[in-house]
């Protein structure tokens, strides 16, 4: 293991944990958990994190690879595998935590582990001198090549809320939106240079502005895009519809959490599709408006009653 080697980093990381419970016991989630963040961040900011041991950026990769590690072995940690079976250890003192504790807490540690991971990132952009291999690496290019690198930036520009964990889900979705939609409206280069001045500091004045404008389309617009593909569940053996049922009518161990309406869900999608597209007829105007400030911008058509918008725009309506 890489970043948690000892019992008291372990404890450190969650306070839930007692001191019985060994580091050897949770060993090989720690392993898969640590593997999926080093994938990520790549080798070089892993040996920076290790050289750094007290830097807050490695407390939270700790505090990450627990919360992981954790979340699947609530699933299968309780279990004791012997040749006679598979059993579940019970006392007179301690009994088995019920079923919607233990969903409960994988749930929470599965959020509070990309939560820390993001927390990781962010410091290790802020310290560019402890962290300089991370900033020039191919890794890091791969991870910051979105508008928005963080779930927290994401919310600001988003009516639905997006925890981290949802946030890494819908980064294709995101990614997507950005080719798509916002790539033809701002033209290759503008495009080129948006990213390049976020990823490297440069960003201030008319080009900041600029991103503001983009995150408004995008947050938006990436939420309906997918929003349909979060309710289902593509397996090797077919595809489900993602829901939290209770065991039985009669059962109280598993909270129950009802698929949202068809009606209601095309709502919101219709909602936020209006408003991504209102928010994209508004960039188009503003850049035509300020065209001599972006070199290389091709001035965008507006749409034939776009004009009856002039004066509305710091209100909550706005025609199509």
């Amino acid at each position: 293991m890489d970043f948690v080697t000892t019992d008291e980093q372990l404890k450190k990381a969650c306070s839930a944990v007692t001191v019985d419970l060994s580091l050897d016991s949770v060993q090989s989630f720690l392993v898969e958990a640590e593997s999926d963040f080093i994938r990520i961040i790549g080798g070089a900011a892993k040996d920076e994190l290790k050289a750094h041991g007290d830097h807050l950026a490695m407390e939270y990769i700790r505090a990450a690879s627990v919360s992981l590690a954790l979340a699947e072995y609530s699933s299968s940690g309780a279990l004791l595998i012997q040749d006679s079976g598979m059993h579940v250890s019970k006392s007179d003192h301690l009994l088995p935590a019920s079923d919607k504790k233990i969903v409960a807490f994988k749930r929470d540690s599965y959020r509070r582990g990309w939560e820390f991971f993001e927390k990781c990132i962010s410091q290790m952009e802020a310290d560019t001198a402890a962290f300089p291999n991370w900033k020039v690496s191919v890794e890091r290019e791969r991870y910051m090549q979105l508008f928005v690198d963080f779930s927290f930036e994401f919310d600001m520009y988003s009516k639905v809320k997006i925890t981290a964990d949802l946030f890494q889900r819908m980064r294709s979705e995101i990614r997507k939106v950005e080719v798509d939609i916002i790539a033809p409206v701002l033209g290759s280069s503008v495009f080129t240079e948006l990213k390049s001045k976020k990823n490297n500091g440069g960003l201030a004045g008319i080009w900041q502005e600029l991103m503001e404008r983009v995150l408004r389309v995008l947050g938006p617009l990436s939420v309906s895009e997918a929003l349909p593909y979060q309710m289902v569940e593509v397996a090797a053996n077919g595809v489900y519809q993602l829901s939290e049922m209770a065991l039985s009518s009669t059962s109280d161990n598993i909270e129950q959490r009802n698929m949202v309406q068809q009606r209601v869900m095309a709502s919101v999608m219709n909602r936020l599709i209006t408003e991504g597209e209102a928010e994209l007829e508004r960039l188009r105007k503003w850049l035509n408006k300020h065209i001599g400030d972006f070199p290389g911008y091709i001035q965008q058509s507006i749409a034939p009653m776009a004009d009856i918008n002039d004066g509305l725009e710091d209100s909550n309506i706005y025609f199509l």
